[in-house]
C-alpha cells in the first residue's frame, strides 16, 4: 500500500507481473528482503523436490 503499483504485461508468449516502486529506502529494503527470501524458498523447494 503506497509503495508502488503492480501491472501485468505480455511479452512474446510470456505473461509478467511488474511492480514499480516509489523512492523510499525503507520500502525498497523491505522489497529486496522479500525477493531474497523468496529466492531461498525457491532454492529449498528445488533441492527438496530433486531428492524425492
Amino acid at each position: 500500500m503506497g509503495s508502488g503499483s503492480v501491472v501485468h504485461a505480455n511479452w512474446k508468449i510470456n505473461l509478467f507481473t511488474l511492480k514499480t516502486l516509489n523512492h523510499d529506502k525503507t520500502k525498497l529494503k523491505e522489497f529486496v528482503n522479500k525477493i531474497e527470501l523468496q529466492e531461498k524458498v525457491d532454492l529449498y523447494e528445488t533441492n527438496y523436490a530433486s531428492r524425492r
